[in-house]
């Protein structure tokens, strides 16, 4: 009976600890928590359990947050994690990404829609858009070979493009344009000397020269260029560019009578037939026996413009380069007008009728107009709001060059008129319309740095 008894004690203790032992695993494995199995995920209940203060009186039940509801996509970039050696900017009013990161309890969720075309979603300041262009408007990638928008060929890894739909879109998305203010500098033109006084009655080389023997229509002035563009393919590969330029009129004028000088006179060499070629002078105003006034007066019109086809050539690192072809048209347009005019007065010696009136007109038009074609490269990088734009192209082709020569001498004696069609520089040897052509070139290099003003506006400051 009594080892009955100690069997029994000897059991029921062997049992308490086992029971010890289950409790003691089981608060074990309460307070750490089952291990997760690999590529499973705690569910939020468990998560909002574990996170319950250990503190409260009472238990509590948890309460279960309902996730926002779904927000309208928005044409526009928001965008948390761009490296900066990657983020570039295109023309504003293309297709672009959306990068939203949420983030719910125990982990991050990193959602990334592509948009379609929405105009005028341009990226905030220093923000990547993604855009269908060849040089990847995401980051590290090319939207060109990546994902064969548009037509484009294949080629992933690489920074070119092929693309073989080819239109022009009525879309103003698809259009782009530039308006510029430039201030233009002309080299000029060096005039011989067409007034002179005394000494010599005005003969060079010893007569002091009043007017000429100098550079002329070389000051700066103001004009403006106008660009505009469209995209010729969904990819934004190829685009056609019209550029028109023109500056301002740039004269100059001359004036001056008798009463400024005692002794006017124009200068000229002697050429006619049977005399020795010698430096001559016709006088205009001499004292009291010739009174006179002289007006000379120039122009200088320059203008033109080129279209071009552009296809992007390399990409990368925030810039692009774009080859670009195409016609190159410019005009130069300048003009000379000489007008002299005296009068015989009472003292006069020189066998002219008194109150004889003789004017006396030389006029130079001249022009010359370019065509040809241009080959170049276009160049653009942007870092956050800053971009750089640079340009370098050369136009070959042919200078149209045309001179019309005009003189005249007009005699009037008591109120009867006669016309000469001889001036003094101009005669009938030399007057009227001559043109040739000859090989000509145009080189252009720009360098632009712009500043992101407003969605659709950078401001430029250029050479």
């Amino acid at each position: 009976m009594s080892r009955l008894s100690s069997l029994h004690a000897e059991q029921l203790k062997q049992r308490q600890r086992s029971l010890c032992a289950l409790l003691a695993v089981t608060l074990l494995i309460a307070l750490v928590g089952p291990t997760p199995r690999a590529g499973s995920e705690e569910s939020e209940f468990a998560g909002l359990i574990r996170s319950k203060l250990p503190d409260r009186d009472s238990y509590e039940p948890p309460t279960l947050v309902r996730p926002p509801k779904a927000q309208p996509m928005r044409a526009e970039v928001q965008a948390t994690h761009i490296s900066g050696a990657a983020q570039r900017a295109q023309p504003s009013g293309f297709a672009t990404v959306q990068a939203q990161h949420a983030e719910v309890p125990g982990h991050e969720v990193e959602q990334v829609n592509f948009l379609g075309d929405a105009c005028g979603a341009e990226p905030l300041c220093g923000i990547e858009s993604m855009e269908h262009s060849c040089d990847g408007g995401y980051p590290g990638i090319d939207a060109c070979d990546s994902f064969g928008v548009g037509g484009c060929g294949p080629g992933h890894g690489t920074s070119t493009c092929w693309c073989d739909r080819v239109r022009i879109s009525c879309s103003p998305c698809e259009w782009f344009g530039a308006v510029e203010l430039l201030l233009m500098f002309r080299v000029g033109d060096g005039l011989p000397p067409l007034v002179t006084t005394a000494p010599n009655n005005g003969v060079l080389p010893t007569a002091e020269v009043l007017f000429g023997r100098d550079r002329y229509l070389d000051e700066m002035t103001a004009g403006g260029r106008v660009t505009l563009g469209t995209w010729l393919d969904d990819a934004h590969c190829r685009s056609l560019v019209f550029r028109g330029w023109a500056a301002t009129e740039e004269s100059f004028g001359f004036q001056t009578d008798q009463s400024s000088n005692p002794l006017l006179a124009r200068p000229f060499f002697n050429v006619t037939d049977g005399a020795t070629p010698a430096n001559a002078s016709q006088i205009i105003a001499q004292n009291n026996t010739r009174s006179g006034t002289i007006t000379i007066d120039g122009s200088s019109h320059v203008f033109g413009g080129d279209v071009s086809l552009r296809q992007r050539w390399a990409s990368g690192l925030g810039g692009t380069v774009d080859l670009l072809y195409g016609y190159q048209f410019m005009r130069l347009d300048e003009d000379l007008r000489i007008h002299s005019s005296s009068i015989e007065l009472p003292g006069s010696t020189s066998g002219i009728p008194t109150g004889t009136i003789s004017d006396v007109i030389d006029r130079f038009d001249a022009k010359n107009e370019f065509h040809g074609g241009q080959l170049g490269l276009a160049a653009r990088y942007r870092e956050r709001c800053w971009s750089f734009n640079g340009l370098i192209k050369l136009g070959l082709g042919s200078i149209q060059r045309t001179a019309n020569r005009f003189g005249q001498r007009q005699t009037t004696i008591d109120g009867v008129s006669d016309i000469d069609p001889n001036g003094l520089l101009v005669r009938s040897t030399n007057a009227g319309k001559i043109s040739d052509s000859t090989l000509g070139w145009v080189p252009e290099l720009d360098a632009t740095l712009g500043y992101y003003w407003t969605r659709n506006l950078d401001i430029t400051f250029g050479y």
